[in-house]
C-alpha cells in the first residue's frame, strides 16, 4: 500500500506476522526496483522511533550499505498517519490502542 507524502512515496508494509526485512526483500524483487524507496514498518513493529527505512534497491536487490533510518516532520507524519487511517479498515489488528491514539491526535 502506498501512501504519498508531497513527491515522496511511502510503502506502508501490512504483513504483520512476517519479518520486515523478508517482505521488503520481496517486494523489490517482484517489482524489479531501482533506486531508494521509503518504507512504513509501524503496521509489522509498531510505533517506534525506527519506524521509516530509506532503502536503496538496484535490478530489485536490496544495496544493504545504502540503508538507514529516516524522521519525518510532524506534518508529514499527520499526512502520513491520517492516510493509514483512512486506508486501513482495522488498525487494532496491528497496534495496541494506545498507539492508535497516539498516532490519531
Amino acid at each position: 500500500m502506498f501512501i504519498k507524502v508531497n513527491n515522496e512515496e511511502v510503502i506502508l508494509l501490512m504483513d504483520k506476522h512476517r519479518n520486515p526485512s523478508s517482505q521488503i526483500k520481496e517486494y523489490g524483487l517482484d517489482n524489479k526496483l531501482n533506486g531508494f524507496y521509503v518504507f512504513d514498518t509501524i503496521l509489522v513493529k509498531g510505533l517506534r522511533s525506527t519506524r521509516f527505512l530509506k532503502i536503496y534497491f538496484s535490478d530489485g536487490e536490496v544495496d544493504k550499505t545504502k540503508k538507514e533510518y529516516i524522521t519525518f516532520s510532524e506534518e508529514h507524519l499527520k499526512i502520513i498517519n491520517k492516510q493509514i487511517f483512512k486506508k486501513v479498515n482495522d488498525l487494532s489488528k496491528f497496534l495496541l490502542p494506545r498507539e492508535i491514539q497516539k498516532i490519531s491526535s
